[in-house]
């Protein structure tokens, strides 16, 4: 029974009507790890979560990743903020209590919200935080970006979310501010990120290369709007309806029959059906033990970048 498959024939005529929509099923999720992957920097450690796995980077020899070289996909633009009744240190292991996706307001899934806006919070105020003279509700840059050696996302399903700490906001500043001056865009360059050797919640970031033709091809795909790659960086960016953690935070909708969506769907205007926009499947590749570098023995040929919109 368990690896039955369901059809829409062998569901009940009397149950047809009601198919769940997403939000109708929130109810029935459980805990098992992030469904996005999350690089963390617990410890000065670049660790990537997912799935309730913790995938660490290692450099050539083995050790932990003191710097992994990435390309940055897209930048959210607004600051996040999150909060936790119980800090977990330099680098929190689980969703946050009061979180917002704009830096305005608490979003509205948060568990326990602490205000209705977050500027006046007492949580947002400095000297607030348990240590030190910093704020309890921390700022963050979220960033979807790629790992050098995985531009086609096999090793991660996707983009992977960085949440560039407040402490790192002056470098991130500089940083594209000198890319920009010298008509480099983030996106078409490969990044070193690596930990700040004096400061604990520091990153530094510094140009590595251009990126190449293949690689830019794999980067359009992750941007284009009209591609599906698109989708799983709005994800990351908590754009599309998704908050940082990758919980959904639609409002809970009723279920409607389903010949009350066809009456509300005949009603609109049609619209021309979507061309799918899809990357090609190239070779599997395993995830290297070394994957911060990829420098773990013969790799296999690489995927075939996706064609270029015309």
């Amino acid at each position: 029974m368990a690896n039955e498959v369901t059809t829409v024939e062998s569901i009940p005529s009397y149950l047809q009507p009601y198919r769940p929509s997403v939000a109708a099923t929130q109810e029935y999720q459980v805990p098992g790890g992030s469904p996005l992957p999350v690089l963390s920097l617990e410890g000065k450690v670049f660790t990537v979560r997912w799935k309730g796995e913790n995938d660490l980077l290692r450099n050539a020899e083995g050790y932990n990743a003191q710097w992994i070289n990435i390309i940055i996909v897209q930048a959210k633009q607004e600051i996040t903020k999150t909060w936790y009744v119980n800090p977990f240190g330099d680098g929190e292991k689980g969703a946050p209590d009061c979180f917002s996706l704009d830096g305005v307001k608490p979003d509205p899934s948060s568990p326990k919200r602490q205000n209705d806006v977050c500027g006046p919070c007492r949580w947002n105020q400095w000297n607030s935080a348990p240590v030190g003279k910093g704020k309890a509700c921390k700022d963050g840059k979220v960033v979807a970006f790629m790992l050098e050696n995985d531009h086609d996302g096999q090793w991660y399903e996707g983009p992977i979310m960085l949440r560039i700490p407040p402490d790192s906001f002056g470098d991130f500043r500089d940083f594209v501010k000198e890319q920009l001056d010298a008509d480099r865009y983030p996106h078409h360059i490969v990044t070193r990120v690596r930990f700040d050797p004096q400061e604990r919640f520091r990153l530094n970031f510094a140009f590595a290369r251009w990126i190449s033709e293949e690689e830019n091809d794999w980067i359009s795909y992750w941007r284009d709007p009209s591609r599906d790659g698109f989708e799983k960086v709005q994800r990351i960016l908590g754009i599309e309806g998704l908050d940082a953690h990758g919980d959904a935070d639609a409002p809970a909708m009723q279920e409607e029959p389903a010949q009350a969506q066809a009456q509300v769907q005949a009603q609109a205007p049609a619209k021309p059906a979507p061309v799918a926009q899809t990357a090609p499947q190239g070779p599997a590749r395993a995830r290297p033990a070394n994957a911060a570098t990829g420098n773990a023995g013969p790799q296999p040929q690489p995927a075939p970048a996706p064609a270029p919109n015309p």
